[in-house]
């Protein structure tokens, strides 16, 4: 086999692997979790529910963020509500603010690209355009429901402890 020959057949091999492990690769999260444990609760769930929808469900329950190709982040996490609905009659499609201030536990900070220097600028930006009042506490694990909409407004998603 001539070398321009095996130098193909090596890229053809690499290329096929390469699509196979990126198409198959999944991350999955919970604070203070390992490996074995997510396999348990995967497990678990898996016994319980038979429409992996429905054990990705089991899973967000526990606490489990799972992530790949197929299911990124975004789709995982919805902002959180700033407004509690009311159910009186007159109001269905609107709501009651709720505090800005309400103390909030986070897990942990989400931007597609960012590390911890942008997640500290941005809650500094928020923290200077909402006052004082809203400084995060326990390095970004306390935060106030004002600040939280803002980071969400900068793109941060934030999954609660």
């Amino acid at each position: 086999m001539n070398s321009y020959k095996k130098q193909a057949l090596i890229a053809i091999s690499m290329s096929t692997m390469l699509l196979t492990i990126s198409g198959c690769g999944e991350f999955s999260y919970k604070r203070g979790a390992s490996a074995t444990d997510f396999q348990q609760e995967k497990k678990s769930c898996s016994t319980e529910y038979k429409r992996e929808s429905d054990v990705d469900k089991c899973l967000a329950k526990s606490g489990w963020i799972v992530v790949s190709a197929d299911k990124p982040i975004s789709a995982l996490m919805e902002p959180l509500a700033t407004t509690q609905p009311t159910n009186s009659d007159e109001s269905k499609n609107s709501g009651v603010p709720l505090n800005p201030l309400e103390k909030i536990a986070i897990g942990s900070w989400w931007k597609a690209g960012s590390g911890p220097n942008t997640l500290m600028t941005d809650s500094k930006q928020c923290v200077a355009d909402l006052g004082d009042a809203h400084q995060t506490e326990n390095n970004m694990s306390l935060v106030t429901r004002g600040l939280l909409a803002c980071m969400q407004a900068n793109g941060w998603y934030a999954l609660k402890q």
